[in-house]
C-alpha cells in the first residue's frame, strides 16, 4: 500500500492509487481476496483507508446491479423534485472539497467504535 493512499487514492497523478482497479473489474482478484489480505497485517490508517474504500465500491456495485435505472433515476425519487442551488461560488467550495467537513482520524474513529463496542457488550452480560 503506498504511504499517501489516504490523501493522494483520488488523484492518480500522484501514483497514490492501489493500481488494483482493473484486475478487481476483470476478475483477476476478488475484493474478498484483497479485503483478506489487507486486514491480516493488522491496523494502518493506509489499508484501512483502502477497505473502507473497497466496501463502497462493492456496494455501489451492488445498487447498480440491482438498480439498473439508477444510472437515469434517482434511487429515491424525493429526490427527483430536489431544490437545487445554483451558486458558482458553492460549487467551486464542493469540487474542491471545502465543505466544511473535517477530516476524520480513522485510528481515532476506530478506537471509539471498538469502546462503545465493548461498553454494549458488557452492559449485555450484566
Amino acid at each position: 500500500m503506498h504511504a499517501d493512499y489516504d490523501a493522494g487514492r483520488d488523484y492518480p497523478a500522484r501514483g497514490a492509487t492501489s493500481k488494483l482497479s482493473a484486475h478487481l473489474h476483470f476478475g483477476e482478484l476478488s475484493p474478498n481476496q484483497a479485503w483478506h489480505q489487507v486486514i491480516q497485517k493488522g491496523f494502518d490508517p493506509q489499508e484501512d483507508r483502502f477497505c473502507i474504500e473497497l466496501g463502497w465500491r462493492e456496494f455501489s456495485y451492488s445498487l447498480c446491479f440491482y438498480n439498473e435505472a439508477l444510472q437515469w433515476e434517482n434511487l429515491q425519487p424525493k429526490f427527483d423534485r430536489f431544490p437545487w442551488q445554483e451558486n458558482k461560488t458553492y460549487l467551486k467550495a464542493w469540487q474542491r472539497g471545502l465543505t466544511g467537513y473535517p477530516i476524520v482520524d480513522l485510528k481515532q474513529a476506530r478506537n471509539a467504535a471498538l469502546e462503545a463496542y465493548a461498553t454494549i457488550k458488557a452492559d449485555k452480560t450484566q
